[in-house]
């Protein structure tokens, strides 16, 4: 249905043309005369198979909205617009004058990449790395870079913001090395997990069995005391004070979103700062040539129409379905 379509319309364009290829008194200038210039698309027309995915393929995307120049050494330039995209090359009719050929070459920017200085490629690294802190998050750095010590924080914030039990040897029998008045609240966990082990108490927070069984088993008095946490969480103000003073940890606080993307230099930065290499983002050039064929439908001297092909092993192959309508400027 849509070949039969598609043959329809092209027909049907084709009968209707009033496009002159010999100098006639209608046209005095030939072809060649005619087409020298600067054009601008005005109307694109789709004519084939919609689910065709090499229509993709054309001049690298499928936006046919052209700025084409003509010029009299037969080369030509053109512009699609509204994107960064050039080609230039050269422009020829065949011997009939009824299809031009345009030969064309276009640098085509690759990237970007990301390599350190001895051209090792770290893209993987950069993108999985940007899409990590592109999420807003409560993160935490050594002061003055990037170097990200927030599995560490998180790991002392478990044991600042809860509740916690100071334990103190007070007496009875000898408790290792330790004297009546000594702090042991570091050697109890250890203990009470012999306690359990022996079965002496069920539980790690029975604190009243736990005294009562040391007493009456082992002869040892001790005591305690709950302590309350000494900060709230990750976004308490005293945190950064608590961490340099119990732990020597000077860091700093970043809450919201650190990265905007791939291309912005604290994500390399960061890298750089957790033990990464130094990167740079690069681009690499690749020069594509592409052939393209118009049938020309009509050409008067400021409006032509072209029904737009490629051509494969010298057979004309319908895959790109536009008719394509210009104005000369």
């Amino acid at each position: 249905m849509h070949r039969l379509l598609l043959s329809s319309l092209v027909l049907f364009a084709f009968g209707c043309t009033k496009y002159e290829q010999d100098g006639s008194l209608l046209h005095l200038r030939s072809p060649e005369r005619r087409i020298v210039g600067t054009w601008s698309s005005v109307k694109v027309d789709q004519v084939g198979d919609s689910d065709d995915a090499n229509v993709t393929e054309l001049m690298t995307s499928n936006n046919l909205r052209l700025d084409a120049e003509f010029r009299d050494d037969h080369t030509v330039t053109i512009s699609k617009i509204g994107e960064d995209l050039v080609y230039e090359g050269t422009w020829e009719f065949n011997e009939d004058n009824s299809v031009l050929h345009l030969d064309l070459v276009f640098n085509k920017a690759l990237g970007p990449f990301y390599r350190d200085d001895a051209g090792t490629d770290y893209t993987d690294l950069v993108v999985s790395t940007a899409a990590t802190l592109s999420q807003p998050d409560t993160l935490f750095f050594l002061t003055g870079s990037y170097t990200d010590v927030t599995n560490q924080v998180y790991t002392y914030l478990a044991e600042l913001s809860t509740t916690s039990v100071a334990w103190t040897y007070t007496g009875g029998a000898p408790f290792f090395d330790y004297s009546p008045g000594d702090d042991i609240t570091s050697y109890m966990p250890e203990f009470i997990v012999g306690l359990l082990a022996e079965g002496l108490i069920t539980s790690a927070t029975d604190y009243a069995g736990i005294i009562a069984t040391m007493s009456t088993e082992y002869g040892v008095n001790v005591s305690y005391v709950e302590q309350p946490p000494v900060v709230s969480g990750p976004l308490d103000p005293a945190l950064p004070g608590v961490l340099q003073a119990m732990y020597g940890l000077d860091v700093t606080l970043f809450v919201g979103t650190f990265a905007t993307g791939t291309s912005d230099p604290d994500v390399w930065a960061y890298i750089a700062d957790n033990d990464g290499p130094q990167l740079s983002e690069q681009y690499d050039g690749e020069v594509k040539r592409i052939d393209v064929y118009w049938r020309m439908l009509e050409l008067d001297l400021d409006d032509m129409q072209v029904y737009q092909f490629r051509e494969y092993a010298g057979e004309e192959t319908y895959d790109y379905s536009y008719l394509l309508r210009f104005e000369k400027q």
